[in-house]
């Protein structure tokens, strides 16, 4: 029963506690020499200094730095192209808080900085950001934090393997650390959610742990990375952070917070490099003691995130051959285009595992201009770096022609195709046929028709046929009098025929040729 009351007892104290880290985003929480208001002279006069970044890496290095100076007025004067406002701002702030393997940086940065706004000014060839900024800590109390690291950890990281150096941080942290989230005597609950906190102020909540392990784990020389999500037990769920720790090219679970609370003076080590299959992520019962389940928050779970840190489904036991394992081998990366294309992704794969490594790529692009005739395109290349190689990527949109040209000529080709369907009607004269439509008779089917059965009672006027030497053959040139050097093909010619208007005086209509001989003798 003593057990279990402090299992509720502290779920309790967690909810509170991890509700209260939303205080993250409200600057006016910190109200004391141990927050984030207390800036040091040397942080206050840069932040009064303007620097000038022409991209969206170079903004975000600008902007980790100033964090890490704890500076709370950031101001960057940006001259890159390509992104909207709201995306830039969003990727400078996505780069600046980066796993980058510094113990100071990514998600010790990141999980110690409470709100960061960000108001714009246009200028002339760029874009002027200010950033506000509130922390955790003050540069002062950061620095005094290192220098006991320093002191404390130089048995640490001297040698033995990932595993032998991860336990003695682990133990160092349940030995050192309390969990307390009790403010007062010039304590803040700020103070409380940091590293800075749990070893220095004497405890801090599961934040302060996790991100004490952070810090203490890179500084020795392996990965880690901060959990954020939930504890479950008994029904009770409340809000929790926690650590996966890498060896080999798996990762594991790390729990010092909850070792340290339910174990008391004795390590059971229930929290210590675990699995996914195992009571960490299931809960359970171990050794007498109820086992919470701890639950990723969805941003965790994703698969990128999963495949960036591969998580071993084994506990790890400390006699697993951590050295033994393959060295990565990548080949040529898939390339990940957004919707846009104006990003570029590649992700490279392990050929002798399932492990990942994403790089952003460098996005160029050429395009042709569709004409009226002729679709045009956009070429879009992506270049990265990896390991020491460079892998090229293209990919082209077709820009649809607009047609504009192609309508035009096939509206003339149409309007100059002679009617076969319907006979047309003599030039001048008007008809229609029970269609509605009109044309010309002299050049039509029904002057072939007609002399095909009367042409025979008029030699003279055949429609088509007989002596009759028509306007348009008349000015046709023949071999003699053809201009020296001049060859017409027969496409010309017949061009030349079709489009040739026949003279208004010289033109016999069809009923004379028909008619008119038989008029004229009688």
């Amino acid at each position: 029963m003593r057990r279990k009351r402090l299992l509720n007892g502290l779920l309790s104290g967690l909810l509170v506690s991890c509700m209260v880290l939303s205080l993250a985003a409200a600057p006016a929480a910190h109200s004391d020499a141990g927050t984030a208001k207390a800036v040091s002279a040397d942080s206050a006069a840069a932040a009064n200094s303007e620097k000038a970044a022409d991209s969206v890496a170079a903004a975000a290095e600008i902007l980790r730095n100033a964090m890490k100076n704890r500076e709370e007025k950031i101001i960057i004067s940006y001259t890159g192209t390509g992104l909207r406002e709201e995306e830039l701002i969003a990727q400078m702030k996505e780069k600046a808080f980066a796993h980058t393997g510094q113990p100071t940086e990514g998600d010790y940065l990141k999980f110690q900085t409470g709100d960061l706004s960000c108001s714009t000014e246009a200028f002339e060839g760029g874009l002027r950001l200010t950033f506000g900024a509130s922390y955790f800590t003050t540069l002062e109390q950061e620095q005094a934090l290192d220098a006991k690291l320093e002191k404390d950890m130089a048995g640490m990281i001297s040698g033995g393997s990932s595993y032998e150096r991860l336990k003695a941080i682990y133990d160092y942290i349940c030995d050192n650390v309390e969990y307390n989230t009790n403010t007062g005597d010039g304590i803040s609950y700020l103070t409380r959610c940091s590293a800075y906190g749990a070893l220095m102020k004497g405890g801090s909540n599961c934040r302060g742990y996790a991100l004490l392990f952070y810090r203490m784990a890179l500084k020795a020389g392996v990965d880690v990375r901060m959990i954020t999500g939930s504890v479950t037990m008994d029904g009770n769920s409340t809000p929790h952070e926690w650590n996966i720790a890498k060896i080999g090219s798996l990762y594991y679970n790390v729990d010092a917070n909850w070792e340290d609370n339910i174990g008391g003076s004795t390590k059971w080590y229930f929290y210590f490099l675990k699995g996914t299959n195992g009571i960490f992520e299931h809960g359970g019962n171990a050794g007498g003691q109820s086992i919470p389940a701890h639950v990723r928050d969805e941003a965790y779970k994703s698969a990128s995130f999963q495949a960036a840190y591969p998580m071993s489904k084994e506990d790890y036991n400390g006699d697993t051959p951590e050295e033994t394992k393959h060295t990565h081998s990548y080949g040529t990366p898939v390339f990940k285009w957004n919707e846009d294309n104006s990003r570029c992704t590649a992700v490279f794969t392990c050929s002798g595992c399932d492990s990942t490594e994403n790089a952003d790529c460098r996005v160029s692009s050429r395009t042709n201009e569709p004409t009226g005739t002729a679709d045009g395109k956009t070429v879009y290349t992506a270049t990265v770096e990896f390991n020491g190689k460079t892998y090229t990527e293209t990919k082209e949109v077709v820009l649809a022609s607009t047609g504009t040209t192609a309508m035009t000529e096939s509206a003339t080709e149409s309007a100059a195709k002679p009617t076969t369907e319907h006979p047309e009607i003599p030039e001048g004269t008007e008809s229609s046929d029970d269609s509605g439509n009109s044309g010309d008779l002299e050049n039509s089917g029904w002057n072939q028709w007609f002399g095909s059965i009367f042409g025979g009672f008029f030699p003279n006027n055949k429609p088509g046929g007989g002596n009759e030497t028509t306007t348009a053959e008349a000015q046709k040139p023949t071999a003699s009098t053809e201009a020296p050097g001049v060859t017409e093909t027969p496409e010309e010619t017949e061009t030349s025929v079709s489009q040739t208007e026949k003279p208004e005086e010289t033109e016999t209509s069809w009923f004379d040729r028909i008619f008119g001989g038989w008029f004229h003798r009688n």
